[in-house]
């Protein structure tokens, strides 16, 4: 009964889930920044003074102004970490007869085809406690050599269904060829 439902089903949508994708972009940048913040106190305990702070004042440049610019340099930093994060881009995947058809984008919708003979392999990578994942899509015959969609909720689910979407309509084809007498 299941494989009844699948072949009825021809419109996948595989999208990022952008709340966990921030949260996890933002522990990595606050790991980073703690880290680099963890650097400079290790060296002034070495050392006995921060060798970075001894440049500026042999420079005569204000601390404030180097304090002032590496808080900059962090907001600008989880700036980009937000845009980037915002950027991640939704799949709509539309299996129709030989083709597979995929519109992307966030604003604007880009749509491409491509023959679903063309698909090699389709795998995914889940990162636990969250089971967000990527799925990878891997292509021949097109430009773009793979459709990769990263920060998807239950990755694992999505990839077979995808897979089972791409051995079912495979199945379909070699059928029909097999009926028109082309193939013995």
């Amino acid at each position: 009964m299941p494989d009844d439902n699948l072949s009825q089903m021809e419109k996948l949508d595989v999208s990022p889930n952008l709340i966990y994708a921030y949260l996890m972009n933002m522990s990595k940048s606050i790991i980073l920044v703690a880290a680099v913040i963890g650097v400079f106190y290790f060296l002034e305990y070495v050392a006995g003074s921060n060798p970075f702070l001894t440049v500026f004042e042999i420079l005569t440049i204000p601390i404030e102004w180097v304090m002032r610019g590496v808080i900059v340099c962090i907001a600008v930093y989880f700036a980009l970490t937000f845009f980037d994060t915002l950027s991640l881009t939704s799949y709509e995947l539309i299996f129709e007869g030989d083709l597979l058809s995929y519109s992307y984008g966030n604003f604007l919708k880009k749509t491409e085809s491509t023959k679903i003979a063309n698909i090699t392999n389709v795998n995914f990578k889940e990162y636990a406690p969250f089971k967000i994942g990527e799925i990878n899509v891997e292509l021949t015959g097109t430009e773009e050599k793979d459709i990769k969609v990263r920060y998807v909720k239950s990755a694992k689910g999505k990839a077979d269904l995808i897979n089972k979407l791409v051995a079912l309509k495979k199945a379909e084809l070699a059928e029909e060829i097999r009926e028109r007498g082309v193939v013995a």
